[in-house]
This record gives structure tokens, C-alpha cells and sequence, in this order.
């Protein structure tokens, strides 16, 4: 049986994730549409995947609709500093915002936008367009957000099956559309089955993205610290300046700073030339070289926890993060500017030995080996028989 696979992408380690699993479905003779949301589109690219845009899928509008979704886009736009205002980001904010006017009216709609940005939009409508247009055998999915959560919502209402992988799992934990949960370790699935009581079918598969075979071999006496930062967080510039002072200090520290792809590099405060900003590698390849690795809720941390590496998470403002990796045992955590310069100097002065603690509970969190051919016998496996 051939199947027709759909998969929404977001960008990031989203994509990263689904990416393999993509590329085997492939291999196998089976059709898969994908269709590239925010930057996913980059890692698609890179990866020589064809993929749909939203743009594409305007035939599904009339013309009245879509100058209206091209409109309403435009002006959702205005003003929107750093963004890089093209055709598709049109389109996507468009059609959120088409869906928000059309269920709660334009003013509220737009309300609702200005609060909640792109986090108002959950466009079901457009989903089951898609869906009935192309009518794939099942849906696959990561992050769950926006329209990606749309197209599980109308998946299911078209009675068409769901794949989702998780990829970070905090508390609450929701999932309440029905699928079939692909998880990274027993840890995950715990949290799951707590929280959604055997709604779903939860199967330990590995990430894809978590998976890494480290070939890097070095012998440098450098202590090297790569950053991982994120949208939406005040803290960069701190630990970005913290650093900067550090390496006036400890020449034995190598600093390498991996900015989020959709972060504004613009707003960056000057920061001291021997920082590596490295946008481009991938962040399994930096991590197979680092000694401490620091984020704040990435699946970077799982991906370290994964290659056995230290793990230092910054949260200076005292935020609840929807993965705690310091509660988890996996992670110190830095509060405050000098509370991170005091953690790297201990890392330092005590040859590493400060993390050992966390670094003796990583096994509990970590994955099987072969993510890709599980996740892909676990989709072979519901269509047997078919």
C-alpha cells in the first residue's frame, strides 16, 4: 500500500525531527506533501525536500477571499519590527487572522491579535480545506501550536489518523485531539499517560533530531561553552555581556553563541569579537563539541542530555518553563548575571566536576536508539492490514 502522508512543519528542531522520518517515507515509495510554516522552509531547503506554501493553497479561497486574506495580512504586518514581510508570512497572518474575523468579528479579531499575536490564531477552517483537497491517508505533527493544531483538529473530524511527535513535554501537559503520541523516553510517556488518562496510544520511539553519532575528536585544553538562545526571552544580552567579561578572565573559555533562526539579531548589544556567533551548524554538531552547554527550555537540552554534555540553564527572570530541566535533576540553573559568571568560573576552576551530579540522572531521560525506524514502523505498523 502506498500511503499519502501530510506534514505541517514548523521551524527549528520541529522540523529537524520530522525531517528523517520525511526522507525514509520517501525511500519506501510513499507520497508525502509537506508544507513549510515560518522558517521551516530553511531546513527543507537545506535537506533538498520539495514543499508546498501556503500561497499554494489559494486556489482553495475565491478571488474575493483571497485579496481580503492578502489585506488582512498586510495590515496584521504593519509595523512589525525585525520581520521579514514576505508573501508567505502574508498569507499565514492572513488566514489566521481571515478565521479569528469570521468566528468572532473584526474588531475582537483584531484585539485578540494585538494581546496574543500569532498565538490567536488557530484557522480549522483552512485545515479541513486542505485536508478535503488532498486527502492524505494521516497527518503528522510536532509542536502542536497554531496550525499545526488545526490540522490535528480537523484530521480528526475528518476521521483521518494523527502522528504527533512530542519533542518537549512539560506540566500541564495537554494533547486533547486524538493521535497516536510518538515519545522521546518512559519519562515523557509517564507525564502523558498522567495527563491524558489512555486518551492516546503512547509509544516510545526516540526523536530523530535527538539522535547523534559523534565523530568529533578533540584535544584542546579550551573549555568550550556553547549558548542557545530563544525568541521572546530578555536574557541574551546579559548572558551575552556575561560572557564578554569572562573571557577577559579565563582564557581557558571558549564562548560560541547558536542564535534561535527566528530570533532578531538586530537588537544585539556590542559583544566582545572572540564570541563564535554561529548560525548555521547544526546544534548536534556544536554540542558534540561543547563542554557546557546552556539554553533555557530548549530541546537542545534533551539533545544534550542525550550526548552526555553539562547542562546550564538561564532563567533570570524566575519564568516557568514548559520543560524544567533543573527539576528533572539534568541542569544547574542560573538566576541571576552573577550567579552565571560564579557557575562558569566553578566550571572551570573545578575541571568540570560541578555537574557530575546531574550528568549521573541523564540516563533516565534518555532515548532508544533508531528514532527514524521506530517512528516509521510505527506508521507502517497502523496501516497493516489495510
Amino acid at each position: 500500500m502506498v500511503l499519502h502522508a501530510f506534514f505541517p512543519t514548523y521551524g527549528g528542531g520541529h522540523v529537524k525531527s520530522v525531517i528523517p522520518v520525511i526522507k525514509r517515507l520517501n525511500e519506501c515509495g510513499h507520497n508525502v506533501e509537506i508544507l513549510g510554516l515560518t522558517n521551516s522552509v530553511v531546513e527543507l531547503s537545506k535537506a533538498k525536500l520539495n514543499y508546498t506554501n501556503l500561497s499554494n493553497y489559494a486556489y482553495l479561497f475565491s478571488k474575493q477571499e483571497q485579496d481580503i486574506i492578502i489585506e488582512l495580512g498586510q495590515l496584521a504586518l504593519i509595523g512589525s519590527a525585525g520581520m521579514l514581510v514576505d508573501t508567505e508570512s502574508v498569507w499565514y497572518h492572513g488566514i489566521g487572522l481571515y478565521e479569528l474575523c469570521k468566528s468572532v468579528g473584526e474588531k475582537d479579531a483584531f484585539t485578540a491579535y494585538r494581546n496574543q499575536g500569532r498565538k490567536a490564531f488557530l484557522p480549522k477552517g483552512f485545515a479541513l480545506k486542505v485536508l478535503r483537497s488532498i486527502k492524505p491517508d494521516f497527518v503528522f505533527v510536532t509542536c502542536g501550536q497554531r496550525l499545526e493544531l488545526a490540522f490535528a483538529y480537523a484530521a480528526n473530524e475528518l476521521a483521518i489518523p494523527v502522528f504527533r511527535l512530542i519533542d518537549l513535554v512539560g506540566y500541564p501537559a495537554k494533547v486533547d485531539y486524538k493521535a497516536t503520541m510518538l515519545v522521546g523516553n518512559e519519562y515523557t510517556k509517564k507525564i502523558l499517560l498522567e495527563a491524558l488518562q489512555l486518551r492516546n496510544e503512547i509509544i516510545v520511539t526516540g526523536n530523530p533530531n535527538f539522535e547523534h553519532s559523534s565523530k568529533v575528536t578533540t584535544f584542546s585544553s579550551d573549555i568550550c561553552v556553547t549558548y542557545f538562545s530563544q525568541p521572546g526571552l530578555k536574557d541574551r544580552n546579559s548572558v551575552l555581556a556575561a560572557f564578554g567579561l569572562l573571557l577577559n578572565k579565563q582564557a581557558k573559555l571558549k564562548f560560541t553563541y547558536k542564535p534561535h533562526p527566528s530570533e532578531n539579531l538586530d537588537d544585539i548589544d556590542e559583544i566582545n569579537s572572540l564570541i563564535e556567533i554561529n548560525k548555521d551548524q547544526d546544534a548536534n554538531e556544536l554540542i558534540a563539541k561543547s563542554d557546557l552547554v546552556i539554553t533555557h527550555f530548549s530541546s537542545v537540552g534533551f539533545q544534550a542530555i542525550n550526548q552526555n554534555k553539562k547542562l546550564l540553564i538561564i532563567n533570570f527572570e524566575s519564568k516557568i518553563f514548559p520543560i524544567d530541566f533543573v527539576s528533572m535533576g539534568c541542569a544547574k540553573v542560573a538566576s541571576s548575571v552573577n550567579e552565571l559568571i560564579s557557575l562558569l568560573v566553578n566550571f572551570t576552576d573545578e575541571k568540570k566536576v560541578c555537574f557530575d551530579a546531574q550528568i549521573s540522572n541523564y540516563p533516565r531521560f534518555q532515548q532508544p536508539s533508531s528514532a527514524t525506524e521506530k517512528v516509521v514502523d510505527t506508521i507502517f505498523e497502523s496501516f497493516k492490514g489495510i
